[in-house]
């Protein structure tokens, strides 16, 4: 089940990363046109704009519907704008085409940066079969018909998380959540802004973004990220020790 934008309380957040996106892909094609008609007239420099349309093509639809598969896309096409940076320089010695691709290139880590949070891609470690290393924390959570159900914190990036939970909650909706830890001492408030459940039979994860709105709540999320950050190191460290 993928995200359904539709419904996010974050829905202008993702129209912005949109805007990026449509911005860094029409400076792409308007290098790719100018080196065309200036360097490469020809057949096989024309294949290589039919394959770059139909890469971006499939590259839209990827960030567009919040696919993991995006970021494996855009390792690919960060390696061809560098390749046509470098070529831009030493091949054509052309300024203008220099500039155009790397305004793309800045403009695609300005994307990646911007959907590298848990509201987005909650990073979760599926792979990691043994509990003992996965990098996640019970928690009960707590909201208006909810009372103290179990859940896990499997993601916590720049004031958001993810949280992984059987029961079905709404977007929008308060949470309230309490980490199995003597190192924090009350409740983090919380809201629910995305929702996906990856396959049939594993547990929705919801991206929660906490808020901090006073000095409690504030020095609470800080001691749940230096120990969110402490333990991952620690189970790293032991997994490779052992």
């Amino acid at each position: 089940m993928l995200i359904s934008i539709s419904k996010l309380s974050i829905k202008s957040d993702f129209n912005k990363v949109q805007a990026l996106f449509s911005l860094h892909m029409f400076l792409f094609f308007l290098a790719k046109g100018y080196e065309f008609f200036k360097f490469q007239f020809n057949f096989i420099a024309l294949f290589g704009i039919i394959f770059s349309v139909i890469l971006y093509r499939l590259y839209y639809r990827m960030q567009k519907n919040v696919h993991y598969s995006f970021w494996t896309l855009s390792v690919v096409v960060g390696l061809f704008i560098i390749f046509y940076i470098l070529r831009s320089l030493y091949y054509y010695n052309d300024f203008s085409l220099f500039f155009l691709y790397t305004m793309s290139l800045m403009l695609l880590g300005v994307l990646c940066f911007s959907l590298y949070t848990p509201v987005f891609y909650p990073v979760i470690g599926w792979w990691e079969y043994d509990f003992r290393y996965r990098n996640d924390l019970k928690t009960k959570v707590y909201c208006d018909d909810i009372d103290g159900i179990e859940g896990r914190l499997v993601d916590l990036r720049r004031k958001a998380g993810g949280l992984t939970l059987f029961d079905d909650l709404k977007i929008g909706q308060k949470l309230e959540i309490e980490p199995f830890t003597t190192s924090i001492d009350g409740r983090l408030s919380a809201e629910v802004v995305s929702k996906r459940q990856h396959s049939i039979g594993r547990p929705y994860t919801y991206g929660v973004r906490f808020h901090n709105t006073d000095e409690d709540s504030r020095r609470r999320y800080g001691e749940l990220e230096k120990y969110w950050n402490f333990e991952r190191k620690a189970k790293k460290d032991k997994k490779f020790k052992s």
